[in-house]
């Protein structure tokens, strides 16, 4: 399975700054493009709000998507705490979580 590893330790605007993403794109490493689903699982100790955002056109334009908490829960489009989320990506070339508010600590982050 493909993914991407990263951590998110200060907030960031939808241009991004340095800490604020971890994006899974369709350069390296790939998207399958039959992809169905897609999973973000943010842990660690931290305090902010992390947005979770799809981009159907490589990169360069931006959407809230909201994802459902595994194993049950009403789907979301951003987090305040750790947890796994299962996305719907048929169609989508990149899937990122961005840091639109922080506080504190350091969340890691997995996307696959």
């Amino acid at each position: 399975m493909l993914q991407a590893l990263g951590t998110l330790s200060a907030a960031g605007t939808s241009g991004a700054t340095t800490g604020a993403v971890v994006q899974f794109n369709n350069e390296e490493p790939q998207l399958n493009e039959n992809a169905q689903q897609g999973y973000i699982e943010l842990q660690g100790t931290w305090v902010g709000t992390v947005q979770f955002e799809q981009s159907i056109d490589n990169g360069t334009t931006w959407f809230g998507i909201t994802g459902t908490p595994m194993p049950s829960g009403t789907a979301v489009s951003s987090a305040t705490g750790n947890g796994l989320w299962q996305f719907n990506i048929n169609g989508v070339t990149n899937l990122r979580a961005r840091a639109s508010a922080w506080t504190s600590g350091t969340a890691q982050v997995v996307i696959s």
